[in-house]
């Protein structure tokens, strides 16, 4: 499975209003607030995804999180099973 294929799929769980926002030429940048809203998770998540390397902008207690890096993080997160993997091996 390429890239493509699966920002394709990490897009289709995202609003329209996000991916199109991401991929405006200035870089769109969130607050925790907002990234929760956009992806739909909620606080204790964002600090566990951060936790595990989700890139993030840190100045004093201020975070913010550029969206399109979030996303492309998003989609490498993506786990592929194997066909040695299924239920029949």
């Amino acid at each position: 499975m390429n890239a493509t294929v699966i920002v394709r799929r990490v897009r289709r769980r995202l609003p329209a209003s996000v991916i199109a926002a991401a991929e405006t030429p200035a870089p769109l940048i969130w607050d925790e607030a907002e990234l929760c809203r956009a992806l739909r998770i909620g606080a204790t998540t964002a600090a566990l995804w951060r936790s595990q390397g989700m890139p993030y902008i840190q100045r004093g207690r201020v975070v913010r999180f550029i969206a399109a890096d979030v996303l492309a993080w998003l989609a490498a997160q993506t786990v592929r099973e194997s066909p040695s993997d299924g239920p029949d091996s």
